[in-house]
Parts: C-alpha cells; sequence; structure tokens
C-alpha cells in the first residue's frame, strides 16, 4: 500500500514538474520580433498552421484566437520582463503548449520645449511611457534633478525644469535618464543651441512708449525676432487684449519701436527670440500709465464745407499717430449709418446737403478688438440752418475784368451768423460782399484766362463753409497797330507794310487777312514787334485784320482801315485809330473826323463758320469816283472790333476763308498752293516707284546671273 502511495505521488509530481517547466516555442518553429513594446509573433510550418492556436500576451492578461500565420501583442509596456505563452490544440484533442520570454527596455524621457524666461532655461520633460520608477534630469551647471517619482501624480504628462546657464553662451548641455532597478536606464543627451533673451529699454513720455530693443549674441541657428504689446481690462485682469504684434522681425535689431498707449491699464512687453515652435527665448516688461484726463481725446476744430452736393468735412485731434484709436463719422443724423475713417482726418459726406440732415458727428473709439469702451466721446456740428447761395452768372467781362451777377431774394434766409465771400480764381483772396448789392466784379486779372469764380456763405468762426462756383474767361488781348507804310505804284498795285505789336502771352495763333493774304502766326513764331506785306490796288480803300486765338477763348480781333494815296512816290503814314470793344456778336466802328469830297459806299459783308464762331468785318468797296477820305492830308482810318463767342475750337483758316475780300488774290493764291502741293505729291511717288523698279530689275539681273553660272557648272 505504501508502495501504491508513493507511485501516485511521484506520478503526480511529474506531471506538476511537466506544467512548471516551459517549453521553448522555439522547438515548435515559432519565431517573433520586436519593435517599441510590440511582439510580432510567426508561425512559420504550415502543420501549425493547421492547429487551433491560442495565445496570451502577458501572465495576466486574457487568451487570443491566432488566425493565420502572425499576431501581434502590442502595448505590452515598456520596463517589462514577462512571458507569451501560447497553446496549440491537435485534431485528437491534445494540446501543446510553449512560451516566449521577452523583456522590454525603458523608454527614453523626450522635451516637448525649450524656453528662455530671462536668466534661466526652462523645458518641459514628456513622462516615458511604461514602467519606471523616477526621471533624472542632469544639467551642466546644476544638481541632479529627480522628477516622475512615485509621487507624481499619473495626470502630469508633463514636468516644467529650470536650470541655469552660462550668460552670453547659447550653448547648454543636458543628460535626462529613465532609471528602474535590474533594467539598464535609458538616457537622453541634449547639446543644444539655444536662443537667449533680447535685451531691451523702455521709456514713458505721457501716453507715448518707447521701445529700445538691441540684438543678444549671434547663434548658429536661424531665427527670428517677435514684438507683442498686451494690456489687460480695466476689471479682469485676465482679460487681455492685443495692442500690438510685430512677427519675423530682422535677426539684427538695434531698433525702436513707438506705440501709444491706454492710461491707467497694466500693459505688457514681451520680446521673443524664436528659433521655431518649441525653442525660443523671451523677455517681458510691465508697465502701466497714469492719467487724469479722460481717454481717447474729443475731435477738435471739426469743420464743414459744401459744394457740388458733398460735405466735406475735417477735423484734428491731440492724439499721438502711435495711438490706438479711429474715427467713426455720421453724416446725417437721422440715419444710422457711420463710416470708419481709421486716423484719417478728413472724410467726403457723399450726395447729401446741408438742409438734408440736422447735424455732422464725429465719435473717437479706441481701436482694439473686443475692446469693450466705457468712455466715447462724440463733437457734433448743426449744419441745419445754413444759408443758401443765389445762382449767379457772369454778365460782362474784359480783358482784365470779370463782372459776376445773381438775384438777392430774401429766401436766402439772411442771419447774423454767416457773411458772404466771394474768390476770384483758385489763388484769389476771400472778399466779403453784400449779397444784397447783386453785382461784383473781379478786376486786375490776367487776360485770355480761365477762372473758377467761387461765393461762399461761412459762419463767424469759419467752421461752416457752403460755395458755388462757375468758369469764367477773360478776353484775349488784341494785336495793336504801330505803323505803316506804303510802296511806290507799279501798274496800279502797290504795297502796304504794317507794323504791330501781338499781345504779351495767353493765345496760341495770331491770324492776319488782308485782300491779298492770308498768314497765320504760331505762338513760337511771334516777336516783340512784327511786319506785314500786303499787296493792294492803288487809291481804293482796304482792310487788314488781326485775330488774336485760344481755343476754347472768343476771338480778339483787330481791323486796320485805309486808302492807300494815288501817286507815285512812297508815303510814310502814321494814323491813330479809335476802337470799341463788345461782348455780343455785333460790330461797333467809330470813325474819325471825316472830311468827304466824294461819295464813299459802306458794305458789311457778315459770313457764319460752321463750327458756330461768326465773324462780322467791315470793309470799303471800290467806288469809280476813287476819292479817298483825308484829314489835313492824311489818311482816315477806321478800326473795327468784333467780340466773337466761341463753343468750341474754331479753325481760324476754314472761317477766314469764307470771308468776302474785295479781290480774289486770296483765293487765286490758294488755288496755285493747293495745285503745287498736289504735283509735288505725285512727283514723289513716281519718284518712289521707279526706285523700287530699279531695285526689283537689280535683284533679278544678279539672280540670273546666279543661275547660269551654276548651269554652267555642272555642265563643266
Amino acid at each position: 500500500m505504501k508502495i501504491l502511495n508513493t507511485v501516485l505521488v511521484f506520478l503526480w509530481l511529474s506531471f506538476q514538474i511537466e506544467n512548471i517547466i516551459t517549453i521553448s516555442c522555439d522547438n515548435y518553429n515559432i519565431t517573433h520580433s520586436q519593435q517599441d513594446d510590440t511582439i510580432t509573433i510567426n508561425f512559420s510550418s504550415n502543420n501549425l498552421l493547421k492547429l487551433n492556436r491560442k495565445v496570451q500576451c502577458t501572465t495576466n492578461s486574457s487568451t487570443e484566437m491566432v488566425y493565420g500565420c502572425a499576431h501581434r501583442c502590442t502595448n505590452l509596456g515598456y520596463g517589462r520582463d514577462d512571458k507569451i505563452s501560447i497553446e496549440m490544440q491537435h485534431d485528437n484533442g491534445t494540446n501543446e503548449t510553449c512560451s516566449i520570454q521577452f523583456r522590454i527596455d525603458l523608454q527614453a524621457p523626450t522635451v516637448s520645449f525649450f524656453h528662455v524666461p530671462g536668466d534661466r532655461i526652462r523645458f518641459g520633460v514628456v513622462r516615458p511611457e511604461g514602467s519606471f520608477d523616477y526621471v533624472n534630469v542632469q544639467c551642466s551647471n546644476d544638481a541632479a534633478q529627480m522628477i516622475f517619482n512615485t509621487s507624481t501624480s499619473l495626470n502630469d504628462s508633463i514636468i516644467i525644469v529650470d536650470c541655469s546657464f552660462t550668460p552670453n553662451l547659447p550653448l547648454t548641455s543636458i543628460l535626462l535618464a529613465t532609471v528602474k532597478d535590474d533594467f539598464l536606464s535609458a538616457t537622453t543627451t541634449i547639446n543644444q543651441e539655444v536662443p537667449l533673451p533680447v535685451p531691451f529699454t523702455t521709456s514713458l513720455d505721457s501716453l507715448l512708449l518707447t521701445i529700445l530693443a538691441n540684438a543678444p549674441p549671434e547663434m548658429n541657428l536661424h531665427s527670428t525676432y517677435e514684438i507683442d504689446l498686451r494690456f489687460s481690462n480695466k476689471n479682469n485682469e485676465n482679460l487681455t487684449y492685443e495692442r500690438a504684434k510685430v512677427i519675423n522681425l530682422n535677426p539684427k535689431l538695434g531698433a525702436t519701436f513707438y506705440y501709444g498707449l491706454i492710461p491707467n491699464l497694466n500693459h505688457t512687453i514681451t520680446l521673443k527670440h524664436i528659433v521655431n515652435s518649441t525653442i525660443y527665448a523671451s523677455s517681458t516688461s510691465k508697465i502701466a500709465p497714469v492719467s487724469n484726463v479722460s481717454y481717447p481725446f474729443k475731435v477738435t476744430n471739426l469743420r464743414v464745407h459744401e459744394e457740388f452736393h458733398n460735405i466735406i468735412v475735417n477735423w484734428n485731434h491731440e492724439h499721438s499717430s502711435y495711438d490706438p484709436i479711429e474715427f467713426i463719422v455720421s453724416c446725417n443724423s437721422s440715419s444710422s449709418l457711420t463710416a470708419n475713417v481709421g486716423q484719417n482726418t478728413t472724410y467726403v459726406c457723399e450726395n447729401i446737403l446741408f438742409n438734408e440732415t440736422n447735424s455732422i458727428s464725429i465719435e473717437t473709439r479706441i481701436a482694439i478688438a473686443g475692446y469693450t469702451h466705457d468712455y466715447i466721446p462724440t463733437v457734433s456740428i448743426n449744419v441745419l440752418q445754413v444759408p443758401l447761395i443765389p445762382a449767379f452768372e457772369i454778365f460782362q467781362k474784359t480783358e482784365t475784368d470779370l463782372t459776376i451777377r445773381w438775384n438777392y431774394s430774401n429766401a436766402l434766409l439772411l442771419s447774423n451768423s454767416f457773411e458772404y465771400k466771394i474768390q476770384c480764381g483758385f489763388n484769389g483772396n476771400l472778399i466779403p460782399i453784400n449779397i444784397q448789392s447783386n453785382e461784383y466784379r473781379c478786376q486786375s486779372l490776367e487776360q485770355g484766362t480761365l477762372y473758377v469764380i467761387t461765393m461762399y456763405v461761412v459762419n463767424l468762426n469759419n467752421t461752416i463753409q457752403r460755395a458755388k462756383s462757375i468758369q469764367a474767361t477773360t478776353l484775349l488781348q488784341k494785336c495793336q497797330y504801330r505803323n505803316h507804310f506804303y510802296s511806290p505804284e507799279s501798274n496800279g498795285t502797290r504795297f502796304v507794310i504794317i507794323e504791330w505789336k501781338p499781345p504779351d502771352h495767353n493765345f496760341d495763333k495770331i491770324h492776319v487777312l488782308c485782300p491779298s493774304a492770308y498768314i497765320p502766326y504760331e505762338y513760337h513764331q511771334i516777336m516783340s514787334l512784327m511786319y506785314f506785306k500786303c499787296e493792294i490796288d492803288n487809291g481804293l480803300p482796304y482792310n487788314v485784320t488781326f485775330y488774336t486765338s485760344k481755343s476754347g477763348f472768343e476771338l480778339a480781333t483787330f481791323q486796320f482801315t485805309d486808302t492807300p494815296p494815288i501817286d507815285s512816290t512812297t508815303t510814310t503814314t502814321t494814323t491813330t485809330t479809335t476802337t470799341t470793344t463788345t461782348t455780343t456778336a455785333t460790330t461797333t466802328t467809330t470813325t474819325a473826323t471825316t472830311t468827304t469830297t466824294a461819295t464813299t459806299t459802306t458794305t458789311t459783308a457778315t459770313t457764319t463758320a460752321t463750327t458756330t464762331a461768326t465773324i462780322t468785318l467791315s470793309t470799303i468797296s471800290k467806288s469809280s469816283t476813287g476819292t479817298a477820305t483825308t484829314i489835313g492830308g492824311t489818311n482816315g482810318i477806321t478800326a473795327t472790333q468784333s467780340a466773337i463767342p466761341v463753343t468750341e475750337t474754331t479753325s481760324i483758316p476754314t472761317t477766314l476763308a469764307t470771308v468776302n475780300c474785295s479781290s480774289d488774290t486770296l483765293f487765286l493764291t490758294r488755288s496755285s498752293l493747293t495745285q503745287w502741293r498736289t504735283a509735288a505729291i505725285i512727283a514723289f511717288i513716281l519718284a518712289g516707284v521707279f526706285a523700287l523698279l530699279t531695285i526689283f530689275l537689280i535683284i533679278f539681273s544678279v539672280i540670273l546671273y546666279l543661275r547660269n553660272r551654276y548651269r554652267d557648272c555642272d555642265e563643266s
């Protein structure tokens, strides 16, 4: 019986030993590979693939069925020493078990960021994964620090560590180690060039902040700089607003920055030296300006000006150009529409007049996104009762004067707070006028010049101004007669040479027309004293007309009239002329005292040009009696001036060519010139054709010669 019991105990112990002694899976041709904390099991035998397989990745995990030729055990954990059990079941129901012993090393610690806040290096150490006892941190100049030990909460995934560094030396060395008993420590060595903080100084003048930033020592890494200025809410220090931010500054600083601050609020100035998003240095300073004056300030000297159905608004302010302010303009007091004009001090309210709104107002606000204002200053100006300006027009004009006329009525709303003024030209002074006089004359103007005449109604402090303008031109200056001379008679004709003086300036051309010639003079051809030669009939009266022209202006006309003496000797005559100018299209002729012994007939020829320019000339026709009008041995001269309104640029040669002169000389001269011009053009064309034919003939001859030459060479 004892022997039987002994045998049974031996068999039971053998069975237990068989289960305790683990059989390695290498005997079953099962392999594995490890990457981080993941092990991949490979079943390379076809016989194994036919079996039902179960895997238990750790001693405490549940079993999993295996399908296919591989199985992965993931997230086993760093710093773990354990085994993987594999159970294989045959078709007859017997089971076989093997195991894979594994050991996963510790995970080395990593750094999430580098930050240099002033005189120390600050970096974040990330908690290693898996099992470990603690992490050891060793800085180059400091004692070792133990972090992530058993007293550290598992929720702390990053612990911030501060280390000292050598000033002005941006290179530091840090050793990080993950430690666990019976395991080899996992270490990370960091030799890092870190950016150093930006040294800067500040000064405050009232509300103007000046920042002088200097560059830290140079480093091998590429880096940039950034400035950030923020201020806190008045009632909540944790609520901040971005006052200014400048990024990507040049790495070589040495620059000055100016910012206007908001009084009685805390401002924080931060300068960053940035390598990338995780490596940077920053330096910070706080400042709080104090003031007893409400901020922002009201606008000053608000002015409004109405013209051309617009209201131009101007104002001044006492802010610095660096202050964070903006202006809001309200053009119509009965509308909620406003315009944000930034820091501009001028705005145009379009398509609105004074009598269409009660007031115009300007608000001053702090231009910070999200800022809640507790004070918004507003300045407005009342414009409803501004007097009207009557319609006015040019009543009379001369070479140097313009007379303006209007019609006063009681509807103008006269007020003791406003006065009327007028300005002759953009550079003219504003002259106060009596609006009830209905007339004003602008004097001492330039001849032949375009003027803008503006009437204003202005309040006494010059803050409200209404204007209305018209354009007008002064008359062109006329040519002036100086003297004339006659040549001896030859075959019933003779020449007269007229000495005349052109205008000083402000004209484009001068056209001279006589019975036998028409000559236009360009501005650059004119000299201070000019002479004009004209062929005339002996003993018959004639006219010589001088036209001063300028685009967009009325012609200024001077007409010289005389009758040559009937003798063969050369006579020099000096004649005094009397002229009258009128602004209408009629001609007024004033004749010197006349003593006549024969009948003189006066004929008026009127020609209207196609360009709406009308020229009226007074001429004296030939008479069979041929007796000239004389005064004391000198010839009588009649000078006629015509004011010719021009509504567009007038072609003077076309207009003057239609004048009915006393002979056909002008027409014949023009016809002859046209024939010569046509003949010259035809000759030029024929010469060109002959030249082209000659060139073609030469080219053809060369080609024919070369062709014959190549043919001879081929035959030889």
